[in-house]
This record gives C-alpha cells, structure tokens and sequence, in this order.
C-alpha cells in the first residue's frame, strides 16, 4: 500500500485542501504510483479540486479509483463527495463503492439519497449512481489485493470512526479528526503508520481540529 496525503486544511482553511489521503491498495514493483486501485479516506468541498489538478498532471487517474471511505458527516469531509459520485458515474461510466461506518452509515444514505436514481430523456432511471458497503467496528471485511479493512471507533464531536487498513505490507491507521487517536487498544498497542491531521493552534475551545494539547497517542 501507499498513501497520499491530499490536504491539511481544516473546516475553516479555506486556502488548503480539506484533509483528505488517496490510498494505493497495489503493491508496486516499478515505481509507477498510478496504476493501483485506489482508495479515497474523506472527501472534503475541495478535494475534488485536488483530484482534478494531479489528473491534469497525469499523477492520477480517475478510472483507478474504486472506494471512498467516509469517517464522518462534517462538510470538510464529505462537501464534494456528490460532485465525485456524478463524476465518475456519468463521465468515467463507473459506480464508485461508498465505505463508512455504522455510527455514520445511516445518516450518509440520508445525504446521498437523491442519488438514487436520475432522469434520462425525461425518464427515471431507477438505477443507484453509486455502491455501499457498511463496514463494521473493530471487525475485518477483505477488499481488493488482500486489505483487510475495518471502522475503529474514534472520539469527536460527532459520530466518528476512523480506519484500519492491512495488507502483508503492514497496517496503516486513520484517526479523521479524533481528539483522542481511537479508542481502540488494538490501534495503540501496535501501530504500524498514524496518519493524523492536527493543528499547532492550542486553542481547543476554538479551532476545528484536533490540536496538540489534546493529541493522545
């Protein structure tokens, strides 16, 4: 696996990309990042945005990417997700898999549900734009090359669940804006990579994200 961080850019970071990692499920051989399946963790009002600027750069390609993983119902984190969907169901002709978590699941179906069909030549066309799976807390569900991936419970303001990814390349783990880096013991005792967004503004009562003065690992 490989991961890409996208952006670090907060709720109210306007100039930086929402945090958002592009994650390779391939392993890889000759160097070239491109051509694995991919994995999108969160996918913020401008992530979008980025994704289009590293196509144009021929540092991606739409057609790789197969799963978004949604931790939670924050804008910064889901602001372009509908954009994605009609993206890549209409112009790449491919219904994207859209991951999440039980504490979040329910209330992401309720967001997406006028994707559930469109109009052709004044018809509706019954037909899902996209694909959902459900993935468990704390349990493993296999997708693509061997990952194994499941939710792990992490605390914020909202409903939360980061992710757990393993492969025989190791386990990487992705808190999404979690005060405390997952409640889980298992993602404490024997991580292999965290990748945590965080600010360096100690200010817990006014900035969005996680700071250092609350960063627990």
């Amino acid at each position: 696996m490989r991961i890409r961080q996208l952006g670090n850019g907060g709720a109210f970071h306007f100039k930086q990309i929402n945090t958002s990692f592009l994650i390779s499920l391939d392993n890889y051989d000759d160097g070239d990042v491109d051509n694995g399946t991919k994995l999108l963790f969160d996918c913020g009002r401008n992530v979008v945005d980025k994704l289009d600027e590293l196509a144009e750069k021929e540092e991606f390609n739409y057609s790789n990417l197969k799963y978004v993983y949604i931790s939670h119902m924050d804008d910064d984190h889901i602001g372009s997700l509908k954009s994605l969907i009609y993206y890549m169901f209409f112009s790449i002709g491919k219904k994207i898999i859209i991951l999440s978590n039980p504490k979040v699941a329910e209330s992401l179906k309720v967001y997406l549900k006028d994707l559930d069909g469109f109009f052709e030549n004044f018809n509706k066309i019954d037909e899902m734009l996209f694909n959902f799976i459900e993935v468990p807390l704390n349990a493993s569900i296999q997708i693509d090359n061997g990952v194994m991936i499941s939710a792990l419970e992490a605390k914020h303001s909202v409903p939360c669940a980061g992710l757990k990814l393993s492969s025989e390349d190791g386990t990487i783990y992705l808190p999404g804006d979690s005060m405390e880096v997952f409640i889980n013991i298992e993602a404490r005792n024997k991580p292999f990579v965290v990748f945590q967004d965080y600010s360096l503004w100690d200010n817990p009562g006014s900035q969005v994200h996680c700071c250092k003065a609350k960063f627990i690992f």
